[in-house]
C-alpha cells in the first residue's frame, strides 16, 4: 500500500474524511490512523490519554500487590510468598519505567498527564466494596492487580507503535500477570486454613 492510504476524500458537505479501506479490510492499521494529516495537537492528546491509562494501571497494580504482600507477610507469615509478591511489584515498577520512556517524550512526563480532579472513574464501586474477611481482601486485590496487568499488556502494544519496545513491554506485563496467577493459587490455598 502506498500513498493511497493517506488520500483524503471530500463528502458532499465539503468535510474531509479518510478514503475507504481496501476491500477485505475491517479496520485501519495503526499507521493509517496516525497519518501525516494528524495534527500535533491530536497526537499529543492521544499520547496524553495513553499515558493516563498506563499511569493509572501501573499505580493500581502496585497498590493492589502491596495489600496482598502485607497479607502474606503479617497474616500468613509466609516469607516466600511475600518476597515473590514484592519482586513482582518491583518488576512492574521497572517495566513501568520502560513504558514511560517508550512514550513519546515530546508529549511530556507521564505523571503530568494525571487528571485527578476530573477523572470520571475516581469514585468507583471498588472503593465502596467492603471485604468480609482477609481472604476476600486478598482476593479483591489480587484480581485488581491481574486486571491492571492485562490492561498494561494491551495498552503497551500502542506505545511507540513503530518500534519493538511495545512488544517487549507487552510480553513483560503478560509474564508478570501469569506469575501473579500462580501466586494467587498458592496464597488462597494458605488462606483457606485461616
Amino acid at each position: 500500500m502506498g500513498i493511497e492510504k493517506y488520500v483524503i476524500a471530500r463528502s458532499p458537505e465539503g468535510a474531509t474524511k479518510p478514503a475507504a479501506l481496501p476491500l477485505g479490510r475491517q479496520s485501519p492499521r495503526s499507521e493509517e490512523i496516525a497519518s501525516p494529516f494528524t495534527s500535533f495537537r491530536a497526537r499529543k492528546d492521544a499520547a496524553s490519554r495513553l499515558q493516563r491509562v498506563v499511569d493509572a494501571n501501573l499505580n493500581r497494580s502496585r497498590e493492589a500487590l502491596r495489600v496482598c504482600e502485607d497479607i502474606t507477610r503479617f497474616v500468613l507469615d509466609d516469607k516466600v510468598l511475600t518476597k515473590s509478591l514484592k519482586d513482582i511489584r518491583h518488576k512492574i515498577s521497572r517495566a513501568g519505567v520502560g513504558a514511560r520512556h517508550a512514550l513519546p517524550l515530546q508529549f511530556g512526563n507521564i505523571a503530568q498527564s494525571r487528571n485527578i480532579t476530573s477523572d470520571i472513574g475516581k469514585k468507583s464501586s471498588f472503593d465502596k466494596s467492603k471485604p468480609k474477611n482477609i481472604k476476600s481482601l486478598f482476593y479483591n486485590n489480587i484480581h485488581r492487580a491481574e486486571e491492571s496487568m492485562r490492561a498494561l499488556e494491551e495498552f503497551s502494544k500502542l506505545v511507540g507503535a513503530r518500534c519493538t519496545v511495545p512488544l517487549r513491554l507487552s510480553s513483560k506485563f503478560k509474564a508478570l500477570r501469569f506469575k501473579i496467577y500462580a501466586l494467587e493459587k498458592k496464597a488462597l490455598k494458605k488462606l483457606q486454613t485461616l
